[in-house]
């Protein structure tokens, strides 16, 4: 094994770190796309942009309330500053 000085190291766990982040950020915005989409397709456009900038915490927040939302925006309407990416749809 190479010797690693320890800024070396420290850039490695950071790197890692932020990697793991990421790939976690990653699944978490493709698998709530996919649960809202067998749900609530077509997304719109505008969403799928949210859902891509979205932070870890975010996205799980929204997948939770997605467990007893009726439209999305019941998913998305939580105080994050913006509105609701979609027009409400008026129900019959």
């Amino acid at each position: 094994m190479p010797y690693l000085s320890y800024v070396e190291r420290r850039g490695e766990r950071r790197g890692e770190r932020r990697g793991e982040r990421r790939g976690e950020r990653r699944g978490l915005s493709r698998l709530l796309r996919t649960q809202l989409e067998q749900r609530f397709a077509p997304l719109p456009a505008a969403l799928i942009e949210r859902l891509e900038q979205a932070d870890a915490e975010q996205l799980l927040r929204w997948g939770t309330r997605l467990n007893h939302a009726g439209s999305l925006e019941e998913v998305f309407a939580d105080g994050d500053g913006q509105p609701p990416s979609t027009p409400e749809q008026p129900r019959h």
